[in-house]
């Protein structure tokens, strides 16, 4: 078949045809080095297609002789842009006589799955590495859907953030050779990478396939293996074992809506979680095979590998142990021959591959910048702007820095920390729970980071970056909707700065201002207790007033629904009192039962909130955190009439649905005067499962799909529904896990409330299970 470059044939001059991933992975090949069989479906196919879009697209009518022509640092039009491109590329159907030939192609796999990776090459030379800026795409082995797979990957070339550095690089668009590499998965024992550099390899790994291990969500086991110990000897180990609580095995039998699907999470055994992924042998194994590879290809520099039982469908031999096949491969020289001769071996070690860390994925964006590192817990003295800030914890006095910064990257946290919180409501990317950061990366160094996926590398153009080329940014007003929701779509602030761009999303108003995080802001480095003394409480008043009032300006007529201060963290520890949290911050004196044993700060809260409500502001309601009990609920209910916030007409009282105890006792709430209540996924998780969500080390255990926090949102909203009040839902499982949605919108929920960044793929998702429901409900007729 012509047009398919399968990898036992390709030749050194075919790159541009299939770009550098598929001509370094075929040479491998050819050399006898065991890789995943597969074939390039070449670049000069996608100008074809291109072609074969501008048909019914104007914009792409003669991109194929010209390039696009947009304003990158214009967010708005930029994101436009790319979302008309990739719908007309996606809607836009193959040639039969493609489809045909690639299906055909595929027929020899027996495989459940198949991967089409996007294999680049670049013309012109490199002034940038682009790696993991366009992903690969899981498919099942039948046309309609590997179809969507090479369309989507392909798409990939136009989404923002590719088009905005492709642009920073000075990249036209036509010197982009973009082939698509189709291969088969299958399961796999164990799943890594080899990183090599002075004579010893850093060999990674993690039980299953590796997607646990890119997402974030366990720590590999870590090995050194010395390369220059004579081969007949084991090769020199130092191993520390890293954390293997879920694994990824492929579904046998999947459903083909989504790339998800394909993918199994289970737990390990208690023996795989005692043992490391290599043993000796299986180690020693892959040792000689790096080496095989280095004699005859001394450029290599990192190597991606797989652990199977079973043989990939084109390999002839027959093995009695497990094998190692080859995914990906990497050189120090991205656009020269995988063999070093005399003449460029000289090359400047600044060429070299970086080493790439990785974290949790907090918040969504890429940035490349230079590293603004601070390890002290104190306060930087000053940021520079559009630098990376690098920190063991971001505590938050930090909070008014993170709008400088180009991104953030810290040792500790999770993805509902303070800082991932300010992080995605500005739209910073930022990336948490990235183990020895601060010994990795030196001030100064430039490096790029993805918020989306969790990856952090050095930069290797030999080119002075520019200071910042982030592609993340204060989220853009996204297009308006094409019809209206009956679910509420609300927001999660904290910040007056994001209030302009917030404001004028397509929202019905705040679900939550978080006002630990406005008040934080307001401290001057100056501890709660003194201004909450009697001199200073009046000023302090009038600060949080001004504040509120912001929100309530800008927001107007469209409620905003204040949840009062709940002391959580430890974050905290240095502008609060101790005995504000107690020995455990995460179920100390926290929320209105801390209120009950001190009143001054909710009392100045309430007094701040009557000055607004005075001033003519009628969409603020309050929401009450981490209530216990009814007694506190009433305490709490009482001092609102006090300060007469009730007498407004619009008023609501509501109470965060977090503590499980809720689940139980929501018709007592009720009749004591609850008026609504917002369900917070991030407390009820961890209650309901006993894991802290602050400890990075147990992020994979946090997850708000688990049957009893589905089970538990059931109830509640169920509960609310009866008793004729609203619920909403205020967490991070909405965003994390888009597929809930469908389950909220059947069961009732009122609203939905997410950071701004999160507004219009919400919208989408609220719209898709409305109207499937209609659907549903019409088919029933």
């Amino acid at each position: 078949m012509e047009q398919l470059y399968w990898l036992d044939r390709i030749q050194a001059k075919d790159t541009a045809l299939v770009g550098e991933k598929a001509q370094l992975l075929s040479q491998l090949g050819q050399q006898n080095h065991p890789i995943v069989p597969g074939f390039a479906f070449p670049a000069p196919k996608l100008w074809e297609f291109i072609e074969r879009v501008g048909q019914s697209e104007p914009l792409l009518a003669d991109l194929t002789d010209s390039s696009l022509y947009v304003d990158v640092d214009d967010r708005e039009a930029l994101r436009s842009l790319a979302k008309r491109i990739r719908t007309a590329l996606l809607a836009t159907e193959f040639p039969p006589d493609w489809l045909s030939n690639i299906v055909a192609a595929i027929g020899k796999w027996k495989s459940p799955a198949l991967i089409v990776r996007p294999s680049l090459s670049r013309l012109g030379g490199d002034k940038g590495s682009f790696k993991g800026l366009l992903r690969s795409r899981i498919c099942a082995p039948e046309p309609e859907s590997l179809q969507f797979a090479l369309k989507w990957v392909w798409a990939e070339l136009f989404r923002a953030g590719s088009l905005f550095c492709f642009a920073r690089a000075s990249y036209h668009l036509k010197s982009l050779h973009l082939a698509l590499l189709v291969q088969p998965i299958q399961d796999a024992i164990a799943s890594g990478t080899v990183d090599i550099a002075n004579g010893k390899a850093r060999v990674r790994a993690v039980w299953g396939l590796g997607h646990s291990w890119v997402r974030g969500e366990v720590k590999p086991d870590d090995y050194q293996v010395s390369l220059s110990a004579d081969e007949k000897s084991n090769p020199k180990i130092i191993r520390r074992s890293g954390n293997h609580s879920l694994i990824y095995r492929l579904r046998q039998s999947p459903n083909f809506d989504t790339a998800d699907n394909f993918l199994l999470v289970e737990r390990p055994t208690s023996e795989q979680q005692q043992t490391v992924c290599l043993d000796e042998a299986s180690l020693a194994q892959l040792t000689r095979l790096v080496r095989e590879i280095l004699a005859q290809n001394s450029a290599i520099c990192s190597l991606e590998w797989t652990l199977v039982n079973t043989p990939f469908p084109e390999d002839a031999a027959v093995y009695e142990q497990p094998q190692f096949y080859l995914t990906q491969c990497s050189t120090r020289y991205t656009t020269m021959p995988l063999v070093v001769d005399k003449l460029n071996s000289s090359a400047p070690d600044a060429l070299a591959k970086a080493t790439i860390l990785r974290g949790i994925a907090a918040s969504p964006g890429r940035a490349i910048a230079p590293a603004y590192c601070w390890a002290d817990s104190q306060l930087p003295p000053n940021l520079p702007p559009g630098q990376i800030l690098v920190a063991t914890a971001i505590t938050p006095e930090w909070l008014p820095l993170l709008g400088k910064a180009a991104g953030i990257i810290a040792e500790r946290g999770g993805t509902t920390c303070h800082a991932a919180i300010i992080a995605r409501e500005l739209g910073v990317p930022a990336i948490v729970g990235v183990n020895n950061v601060m010994g990795e990366v030196e001030m100064g160094e430039t490096i790029s980071m993805d918020g989306t996926f969790g990856e952090i590398h050095r930069e290797v153009s030999p080119s002075p970056p520019s200071p910042s080329t982030s592609s993340a940014s204060p989220p853009s007003p996204p297009s308006p909707p094409r019809f209206p929701i009956a679910t509420q779509l609300l927001l999660n602030l904290s910040q007056t700065r994001s209030l302009p761009e917030a404001a004028a999303l397509p929202v019905d108003g705040v679900g939550l201002l978080r006002s630990e995080l406005t008040i934080v802001a307001l401290l001057d480095s100056q501890p709660l207790s003194w201004w909450l003394e009697d001199t200073q409480k009046k000023n302090f008043v009038k600060r949080l007033g001004k504040e509120i009032a912001e929100f309530a300006r800008h927001f107007a007529p469209r409620p905003v629904f204040y949840r009062s201060a709940d002391w959580r963290s430890p974050e905290f520890s240095d502008r609060i009192p101790s005995s504000s949290t107690g020995s455990n911050p995460i179920l100390g004196r926290r929320g209105t039962f801390n209120y009950t044993l001190d009143a001054t700060l909710f009392e100045a809260e309430l007094t701040a909130f009557a000055e607004v409500q005075a001033s003519g502001y009628s969409n603020l309601k309050l929401i009450l955190p981490f209530v216990r009990g009814i007694e506190e609920f009433i305490f709490c209910r009482d001092r609102v009439r006090q300060f007469g916030l009730a007498r407004h007409p619009n008023f609501e009282l509501w109470i965060m649905a977090e503590v499980p105890s809720v689940c139980f006792l929501l018709p007592e709430y009720v009749k004591a005067g609850v008026q609504g209540i917002s369900i917070g996924t991030n407390d009820l998780t961890q209650l309901l499962l006993g894991v802290d969500r602050e400890q990075a080390d147990l992020v994979q255990l946090f997850d708000e799909r688990h049957p009893a926090i589905l089970n538990a949102i059931a109830q509640l909203i169920e509960q609310a529904r009866i008793a004729g009040i609203p619920c909403s839902i205020c967490g991070q499982a909405p965003v994390l896990y888009p597929q809930i949605i469908d389950r909220l919108v059947e069961w009732g929920i009122t609203a939905i409330s997410v950071e701004p960044s999160a507004v219009e793929q919400t919208y989408w998702t609220i719209a898709r299970a409305e109207q499937r429901l209609l659907l549903e409900a019409a088919r029933r007729r």
